[in-house]
Order: C-alpha cells, then sequence, then structure tokens
C-alpha cells in the first residue's frame, strides 16, 4: 500500500503472520507436510489480483464496497 511507513515493523509483521500461519497449518494438517508452502504459494499469488478485485470478493458481501487501501491504513494506523 503506497504511503506505508515502519517497512520493519510491517516486515517484522508479515514474519510474525507466517510463523502463526505455520503452526497452525502443522497443528491442524499433521498428515500434510507440504500444506504451508501451497498456502503461501496461493497467498503469493493473490499479490497479482488488483486491489479492487479483492476488496470486491472478500468484503463486498460482509461490509459493502470498500477501498481496500483505506481498509489497510485504517487497520495499520488505527485511523
Amino acid at each position: 500500500v503506497e504511503g506505508l511507513r515502519c517497512l520493519h515493523y510491517i516486515q517484522a509483521l508479515r514474519r510474525e503472520a507466517h510463523q502463526a500461519l505455520n503452526e497452525h497449518v502443522r497443528l491442524i494438517h499433521r498428515e500434510d507436510s507440504t500444506r504451508f508452502a501451497k498456502l503461501l504459494i496461493a497467498l503469493s499469488m493473490l499479490r497479482a489480483i488488483s486491489p479492487l478485485v479483492v476488496a470486491q470478493l472478500f468484503f463486498r458481501p460482509v461490509i459493502g464496497a470498500v477501498n481496500i487501501e483505506e481498509v489497510l491504513m485504517e487497520m495499520f494506523y488505527g485511523k
């Protein structure tokens, strides 16, 4: 998202999110050792999808039409 600062903080949050997801996947899907890698690949593919499309797919049915960048800025800065 353009305009975000504190790159090191954001990267640390990303690492924490990956670690939490990895722990959850290992706990819930013990039999599938490749599931976390597959999820990371799927998540990386989401970056190719425009923010507008992501907002319409995931947020519109729940909270209506939103600007995903504004939502992220509000979440990060608490505005």
